[in-house]
């Protein structure tokens, strides 16, 4: 059986550890979601690195993705804002569901 989700427009702050998924920060995909997205990514990655200043900060969220290379890695990306809807087998639902819980 499969379950119809449809794709969200949103901005997304994406943490993984050692290649597993941590945690995802999801805003609304409007001036005020972009604005809070990219504070939250500024915020994880200046705790992580103390060092970081506000002209790599710049490059970092131009690029969207800050890798130190110790196995954490940061992303910040748009979800696809089309209507489609997408099959997700509702066994594989419940796993993600249960994954980001």
């Amino acid at each position: 059986m499969k379950t119809k989700l449809s794709k969200l427009a949103t901005v997304n702050v994406v943490e993984m550890k050692q290649g597993v998924l941590f945690s995802i920060r999801a805003f609304r995909d409007n001036p005020k979601g972009n604005k809070q997205a990219e504070a939250v990514f500024a915020a994880l990655v200046r705790a992580n690195d103390k060092t970081v200043t506000d002209e790599d900060m710049v490059d970092l969220l131009d690029d969207g993705n800050y890798d130190p290379g110790d196995g954490y890695e940061l992303f910040i990306c748009h979800s696809d804002p089309s209507s489609e809807l997408v099959d997700v087998p509702k066994e594989r639902l419940f796993t993600i569901t249960n994954a980001l819980q």
